[in-house]
């Protein structure tokens, strides 16, 4: 900062050489921790649009990705049409030392806490002292300090997408009977598994929370992720149903609700309980239209009247029309 104020001719080279660390920094952290994640594909837990726009211009403009038969040198050179010189870098690379599929590590929690939060607190550094940067930074650079606040939520994603075996409570919904012709007063074993999965990941949080202190934010956003990763596949479990009674119904929502219940005593969180056929699977996009549907057919049949259950359809295929 003393040598923008006194050699001010080379303030804008400084702040530009300055943002370009804090690019490369960005887009390591997103290439070791987030980029290439097989739930990415799915719809779910996607970067926000304006950071993604953000990453494509760090990779086009400092990102050197094309092979060379030599091997590449940490700075190169390019030079545009318009004699514009372009210093790009090497991608980077994680070191082998960082193992992202260990389970009893959650998946390099740790490492993944120290890039993330490492990065905010730049983040929030540079913006300290945007009203100075101001007067001298120009304006198409200025968006830059407004740009990484949305990163912490996918690389938390990638952990909580992991932590949990969400493809195991779908097969056990799936061998559950739920045409019963009885009132059940007995949750489903299922939900007991469910809550393990949870009780697992609450103690490997406090395993990495001993070594390297995971920020009360960072444990909320992982918590957030994990219950509705579980309430997503609750719902696509209830939706798959193929042949569900009333009992068969009700015994659905003891299930939930005794999920919800013990949940609360294990996080100290206030979960709502809430319909999960309609204001939950409605709010959530990932969801498919089938299950939305099957979810009408099978749990809301006895409680709406006909012209309701086509009305709640017909909301349905509103919201899947622009898709096709």
């Amino acid at each position: 900062m003393r040598m923008m104020n006194i050699l001010k001719p080379i303030a804008l080279d400084v702040i530009r050489c300055v943002s370009q660390l804090f690019d490369h920094y960005l887009y390591a952290v997103y290439t070791f921790f987030r980029r290439n994640n097989m739930y990415e594909s799915s719809g779910l837990g996607l970067i926000s649009s304006r950071l993604r726009t953000t990453l494509n211009r760090i990779q086009e403009s400092l990102i050197q990705m094309a092979r060379s038969a030599s091997p590449p040198s940490f700075l190169t050179l390019t030079i545009s049409g318009g004699n514009e010189r372009k210093e790009k870098v090497p991608s980077p690379h994680l070191s082998q030392l960082v193992v992202l599929t260990a389970s009893e590590t959650l998946y390099s929690l740790a490492q993944r806490v120290v890039a993330t939060e490492s990065l905010v607190f730049l983040a929030e550094q540079f913006e300290s002292l945007q009203s100075h940067l101001d007067t001298m930074m120009p304006a198409a650079k200025k968006p830059f300090l407004q740009q990484f606040w949305s990163l912490r939520k996918p690389i938390c994603w990638v952990v909580a997408a992991k932590a949990l075996d969400y493809e195991q409570m779908l097969l056990l919904m799936a061998a559950v009977k739920w045409d019963i012709r009885e009132i059940m007063s007995q949750h489903n074993v299922y939900v007991d598994v469910l809550l393990k999965e949870f009780e697992e990941f609450n103690k490997r949080l406090g395993d990495v929370s001993r070594h390297v202190r995971v920020p009360l934010l960072v444990s909320n956003v992982l918590w957030e992720h994990c219950i509705r990763l579980a309430n997503r596949t609750l719902v696509e479990g209830y939706g798959n149903v193929k042949k569900c009674s009333t009992e068969g119904r009700a015994l659905m929502q003891l299930d939930f609700q005794q999920f919800l219940m013990k949940l609360e005593k294990l996080t100290g969180m206030r979960l709502s309980v809430h319909n999960m056929c309609t204001s939950v699977c409605l709010s959530h996009k990932e969801y498919s239209m089938k299950q939305l549907a099957n979810l009408v057919h099978m749990c809301l049949s006895s409680h709406i009247n006909k012209k309701a259950r086509h009305k709640l359809l017909a909301a349905i295929d509103d919201i899947d029309r622009p898709k096709r």
